[in-house]
């Protein structure tokens, strides 16, 4: 099943006063998904999530530039997590979502964060589990980039 975990967290060696994100380095991103924080100065959330036990959903933000990992496996208890929206920190508010609960990528399973090398990851299914941007509001050509398992 592919796993999907965009963007990266930058730190300049020569910088004293902390964290610097790609979009810090890279401002003009018509959108910007990530587990990992991407702009020093985003203070939205990162990710909603709908936990299987009830349906119930709660956003998630950060911890130390990455995805608050801590609350969500607390939230998510024994059951499964799975993304409801996925929030654009480019601050264009082009967040992608997913209503048709069997079309959600996983990030919990059975209470277990899914996981690349320790870090947290999205579990897409390769078929049906996708997460919507209907229109980004331009006729411009769109790249996209994108780190896949």
């Amino acid at each position: 099943m592919p796993r999907l975990g965009l963007g990266l967290g930058l730190a300049k060696p020569f910088i004293t006063n902390g964290f610097v994100g790609l979009l810090d380095l890279y401002p003009n991103a018509s959108g910007a998904y990530s587990l990992r924080k991407l702009r020093s100065a985003y203070a939205g959330n990162c990710i909603r999530v709908r936990r299987s036990s009830d349906n119930a959903e709660q956003d998630f933000g950060f911890s130390s530039n990455v995805l608050n990992t801590a609350s969500l496996l607390s939230f998510c208890g024994a059951g499964n997590g799975f993304i409801v929206t996925w929030y654009d920190q480019s601050g264009n508010s082009r967040d992608v979502t997913q209503t048709t609960a069997a079309d959600q990528p996983q990030i919990v399973a059975s209470g277990v964060l899914n996981t690349v090398n320790s870090k947290a990851s999205i579990n897409f299914n390769g078929s049906s589990n996708i997460l919507v941007k209907t229109s980004f509001g331009n006729s411009n050509v769109v790249t996209n980039f994108a780190v896949l398992s």
